[in-house]
């Protein structure tokens, strides 16, 4: 009930209670007053001066009316006090609400890219920008070290959070039938935040992580066979011809330092360092030719070309205009988003085309040499002004 509606309610209560306690008191007084005497003669009022004082209630009347007006009064304030010092009180307990900040990690892979095993990591946060997130992998309920420690944070700076960790070299070999879950931890005010999702091994993963690194296989050159050749037939005399060399990823030194980018756009997100004299494996050039995607020993990404030396290079050309762009790390092709069937692989340094992209844009339908599915952003390098331009489906 609100207060002022109580106060009304006890302020007629006690206006009704004091007028009638003095009504009675009133009345009682008149009774009590002495019969006229049987020899009583009338007096003509009229006919006294008019200046004589008209007689009032007496004394103890109005002791009684102001006591009672008084105590009217006096209730009303004390009642007012009451219920305002409460009400006051009330508010000033309550406390200032604050924020409530998620993180929502929605996806975990472990796959096998052109440099390695990698995990790659999806997740949604209400995250102020600027907060470091960290990453933690358990074997059962144990901690199992993947990846180095510096790799297992990073930074907020938006709401969704696209992560690939890379593996660090000389990892611990897993166990079949055990259960591995990554642990995404923030501490914003003193509150933590976290949120854990069961890492997913992809297929292509599975030997290397549960058998540890494999060689890569080298195929013997035939061995000739001994027999008759037959003479060859000469060629019409003509200019040498010089050979093509197909494109092919190439291993180079690089020449200066430079900045390794997740994204040549911008440039953005800042993966590492590049140093001079670092040997590095270039897997493709952006299609302005301007920007090229490295395996370094610090990290994976893209770095201008003013870094390396090029002479005699010929690599893969990725991405290209309008709606085509370049994958940046292998992963695969799922007939629906994050949990979907997978229908093939994607492979760093390729060319994908743009068909669709899930409202918030955290993954893309693609046309890829192997399928056409879905595929995680994070596997994508594609330039921002064309996201927009990609129906929503």
């Amino acid at each position: 009930m609100s207060p002022m509606i109580l106060i009304v309610i006890v302020a007629v209560l006690l206006l009704l209670a004091g007028g009638f306690f003095i009504f009675r008191r009133l009345r009682r007084d008149s009774i009590g007053e002495l019969p006229l005497p049987p020899d009583y003669t009338p007096i003509d009022y009229t006919s006294l001066p008019q200046d004589d004082p008209q007689q009032g209630p007496s004394p103890r009347a109005k002791v009684l009316i102001g006591a009672g007006v008084l105590l009217i009064v006096g209730s009303l304030v004390a009642l007012f006090v009451l219920l305002g010092g409460e009400s006051d009180a009330g508010h000033e307990a309550e406390p200032t609400p604050r924020p409530s900040y998620t993180l929502d990690l929605q996806t975990a892979e472990l796959s096998r890219g052109d440099s390695g095993l990698q995990i790659d990591l999806t997740a949604k946060t209400t995250l102020p920008a600027g907060s470091t997130v960290e990453a933690q992998l358990l074997e059962g309920d144990r901690p199992f070290s993947l990846w180095n420690e510096e790799d297992g944070k990073t930074t907020v700076e938006g709401g969704n959070l696209l992560w690939t960790i890379p593996v660090a070299d000389g990892y611990p070999t897993g166990t079949r039938d055990v259960t591995y879950t990554v642990v995404l931890q923030a501490e914003v005010e003193g509150e933590v935040i976290s949120d854990t999702q069961e890492l997913e091994i992809l297929s292509s993963a599975e030997v290397a992580f549960f058998e540890g690194p494999q060689p890569t296989p080298t195929t013997a050159p035939p061995t000739p066979t001994s027999g008759p050749t037959a003479t060859p037939a000469p060629l019409p005399t003509s200019e040498p011809l010089e050979p093509t060399q197909a494109p092919a990823p190439a291993t180079v030194v690089a020449r200066t330092a430079a900045t390794i980018y997740a994204s040549p756009y911008g440039p953005s997100g800042v993966r590492g360092p590049l140093k001079a004299g670092d040997e590095v494996l270039i897997v493709a050039k952006l299609w302005s030719g301007e920007w090229y995607l490295i395996v370094a020993p610090a990290t994976t990404g893209w770095v201008e070309g003013s870094a390396l030396p090029l002479d005699g290079v010929n690599v893969p050309v990725a991405g290209g205009a309008g709606n085509r762009a370049a994958v940046f790390n292998g992963g695969n092709i799922r007939q629906t988003p994050v949990d979907g069937k997978v229908l093939g692989q994607l492979h760093a340094g390729q060319t994908v085309t743009l068909l669709a992209r899930n409202a918030d844009s955290t993954w893309f339908r693609v046309e890829a040499p192997e399928a056409t599915g879905w595929v995680s952003a994070a596997l994508l390098t594609i330039d921002p002004a064309v996201i927009p331009t990609i129906p929503v489906q």
